[in-house]
């Protein structure tokens, strides 16, 4: 009798758990994107932010990227929407990096604006498919949607896509490419970033690495193929 009342307790007492676990890693998921870059900012040098061109669709540019930009770029591209707007309007997120070129570009033109909150919403929408099982958002998606509510109020002196700045740092010589940015980031995602560029989360759905970032990508960037 002791040992049957022990064991429904226990039963019962597990389905607490199991609710509570799967909360706790909802939350966790959610803010995941901002604890990486609370963590990673140096707080000594000038932080680097981008925008990898890397496709002249927003969206498919966005799918390409590898699993830990997936993360991490909803919040950058979220910070440089909400720099377009006065701060006297209050957007989500406070004006940071404000003259980075990438910054500059967003708010140059509508265009440019759309551009970036289309790959932003299309990052968001990835995170959720690679991590969240269609149950957790990235913690800068309600951001991103705010500045998509509110575009019209910000004054664009231009309303045409313009030319996206090649921002490679250090890898600058090495990548840039004249007038064609798409080819220039695929060049700098290959040389900087395949330390680390994985696509583990992708492959599950069938999906993986970008074509121009595994096949015979040494010839192909010999021969501008990239």
């Amino acid at each position: 009798m002791y040992q049957l009342r022990y064991k429904r307790f226990y039963i019962r007492e597990k389905k607490k758990l199991d609710i509570v676990d799967q909360l706790c890693y909802t939350i966790i998921v959610s803010w995941l994107p901002v604890l990486y870059h609370i963590a990673n900012v140096d707080k000594t040098t000038t932080y680097k932010m981008n925008i990898f061109v890397v496709h002249p669709s927003p969206k498919v540019a966005a799918r390409m990227l590898c699993d830990k930009h997936i993360v991490k770029m909803p919040l950058e591209s979220a910070q440089m929407l909400c720099a377009a707007y006065d701060p006297m309007d209050n957007p989500p997120y406070k004006r940071v990096h404000y003259n980075h070129p990438c910054t500059q570009w967003a708010r140059h033109s509508l265009a440019n604006y759309k551009w970036l909150i289309e790959h932003a919403n299309e990052l968001c929408a990835e995170y959720t498919k690679r991590y969240g099982c269609d149950i957790v958002q990235h913690a800068s998606e309600s951001v991103i949607k705010w500045c998509d509510t509110w575009k019209s109020s910000i004054s664009f002196k231009h309303t045409e896509l313009t030319k996206h700045p090649q921002c490679f740092g250090d890898f600058h010589d090495r990548c840039f490419v004249l007038d064609n940015p798409v080819m220039g980031y695929r060049r700098y995602y290959r040389t900087a970033k395949k330390r680390f560029a994985k696509w583990s989360h992708s492959e599950r759905l069938g999906y993986g690495a970008p074509y121009w970032f595994t096949e015979n990508v040494d010839v192909m960037l010999r021969e501008g193929q990239l």
